[in-house]
């Protein structure tokens, strides 16, 4: 009984760091594809929102092989859209920018753990 408090306890941390490190990582990439599409205001709070929400998306739909992808892309450049109050062609840009290194990081860790 003992250990499976023990094994559910770990799982939530390694859950909750692995939430914290996304929203890190997201924010850094949705920072740099802002700057670089040259959005007016970027601020890191504004990107760290977008990474927070992006990154329960990215968590619940991940699964969903090519389809999940495309919802990711959509809330992706909806948010920032929203949020950095730019154009649909600078929200595309961050949108891809954002969720083509989120997979490749993604595969890179899961490679890493194998």
């Amino acid at each position: 009984m003992y250990h499976r408090k023990v094994i559910c306890m770990i799982e939530l941390v390694s859950f909750i760091l692995g939430f914290i490190i996304y929203v890190i990582i997201g924010t850094i990439i949705l920072y740099a594809g802002a700057t670089f599409t040259g959005v007016d205001e970027v601020s890191v709070k504004k990107a760290a929102i977008i990474s927070v929400l992006t990154t329960i998306v990215f968590l619940a739909f991940s699964w969903l092989p090519f389809f999940g992808l495309i919802i990711i892309f959509l809330a992706v450049m909806i948010l920032v859209r929203l949020v950095f109050l730019t154009t649909w062609t600078k929200g595309f840009i961050i949108a891809i920018i954002y969720v083509i290194i989120n997979v490749l990081i993604n595969q890179f860790l899961v490679l890493l753990l194998m």
